[in-house]
């Protein structure tokens, strides 16, 4: 479950940054809610989720889509990641106006 959610979020980024609206903000709140519980309860969970979306990428079919996905996940998994891990006391709320998405 995790990994799809992970996987849409990666590919559905670029979407959501062209068109902020009420549906990004609440698909950005869900999904980061439920990653950022399995992350704080997984210490390994940066490697498995780097490995993941990367497999993820590579089963998209579509050249253009695949290239778009690896792009996401090169230039926001770092900055993803951190702002789980380094300011885990930030809600899902604060984290998608950061970004935002809300």
């Amino acid at each position: 479950m995790l990994k799809l959610l992970f996987f849409l979020f990666l590919i559905l980024f670029p979407i959501f940054l062209l068109g902020q609206n009420q549906l990004s903000c609440a698909f950005c709140l869900t999904g980061l809610a439920q990653i950022n519980a399995k992350i704080q309860s997984t210490p390994d969970m940066r490697a498995q989720m780097g490995i993941q979306s990367s497999q993820g990428c590579d089963q998209i079919t579509v050249r253009q889509t695949r290239q778009t996905c690896r792009q996401t996940l090169n230039t926001n998994f770092d900055i993803f990641y951190t702002n789980f891990t380094d300011q885990f006391n930030n809600s899902p709320e604060q984290m998608c106006k950061n970004m935002g998405l809300c």
